[in-house]
């Protein structure tokens, strides 16, 4: 009697981890159907717009359309990480990036900050239990006079991906400011490999990258990869936002923008301003959006999310700053 009792034991038992596994799967499937995302909607003139719901978002994917769950603004503070472009090919716009790196922590004082600095490889790395006041004696350090030592070899992918290693697990809302040119001859991580981890993580990557027209004279055997462009599709992707101007005009000495960059253009200063205190306000209040996808992602999807104003009509004068590549389903 007891053998037939284990007998019957036996298949229940693997009846009941069957249906254990069956429902785990179904939770996994439904969670990726489920994404909850930031998204800024912001004025041509970098306002945010203020008051929206869920009936003022429409999304598409595949041509079909998205179920917009939820939509309320989620106010910071937030974990940010500062990636700095300390190469060569940087020299030229050192005292606008270190401008731009106070600026922006002036601008968002009650988010948590780390810093990472790097050329040819990650220089150096505080994170955020270090707190502020370590970064701003490294921005102090870094002020040099522009000295154009000739191009030094640099690893920007390498950097980023430090930098998602300092906010894993990633928190809604995380965020990474990078200020480089958008040059790359010297990282080990490929751009594939990299965006699957951006993407994968959900953090967003808002960058500021200053060019100018003494970028265009490098030696033939410098092998850099990636530039403005790239950087730009990475922003876009992963749901920040980007600023980048030809600063030719307003390159000067530390001394000078010391005096909190006065001798700037007003072209400079405005594109200065924008992606600072811009992007500290949009990380800082984004809408929390949660959206339903029509079907499992196998692979990394770009789609289309559009904000409606009080008529239900598209406003020409709105900007929508969303991620527009959605990760693949686990």
């Amino acid at each position: 009697m007891a053998r037939k009792a284990e007998a019957l034991r036996l298949p229940l038992l693997t009846v009941f981890w069957l249906a254990i596994f069956t429902i785990a799967l179904h939770a996994q499937q439904d969670s990726c159907l489920y994404r909850t995302l930031a998204v800024n909607v912001v004025t041509d003139d970098g306002k945010p717009v203020e008051g929206l719901s869920a009936q003022n978002f429409q999304g598409k994917l595949h041509g079909r359309a998205l179920g917009i769950e939820s939509a309320a603004r989620d106010s910071g503070p937030r974990r940010i990480v500062l990636v700095l472009d300390v190469s060569g090919s940087m020299d030229v716009f050192r005292g606008i990036e270190i401008l731009a790196a106070r600026r922006f922590l002036r601008a968002d004082p009650r988010s948590s900050a780390a810093l990472i600095t790097f050329s040819s490889q990650v220089d150096d790395k505080i994170d955020f239990a270090k707190g502020r006041g370590m970064i701003s004696d490294k921005l102090a350090g870094l002020e040099t006079p522009v000295n154009i030592r000739g191009l030094r070899r640099t690893a920007l992918r390498d950097a980023l991906d430090a930098a998602l290693d300092l906010l894993r697990p990633v928190q809604f809302g995380d965020a990474i400011f990078l200020v480089s040119d958008g040059d790359d001859n010297a990282s080990q991580m490929n751009r594939r490999d990299f965006t699957a981890h951006l993407l994968d993580a959900g953090a967003r990557l808002f960058a500021f990258v200053p060019v100018s027209e003494l970028s265009r004279f490098r030696p033939a055997d410098d092998k850099v990869e990636d530039g403005v462009e790239w950087v730009r599709q990475l922003v876009t992707a992963s749901g920040g936002d980007f600023a980048s101007n030809t600063l030719d005009g307003d390159l000067v000495s530390m001394t000078t923008l010391k005096r909190e960059g006065t001798c700037l253009t007003n072209s400079g200063q405005k594109i200065v301003s924008f992606a600072t205190v811009g992007f500290a306000h949009e990380i800082d209040e984004p809408y929390r959006l949660t959206v339903r996808l029509p079907g499992e992602l196998p692979k990394p999807h770009e789609w289309e999310l559009r904000a409606l104003d009080a008529n239900g009509k598209v406003n020409n004068n709105w900007r929508v700053v969303y991620p527009q590549r959605l990760a693949a389903c686990p």
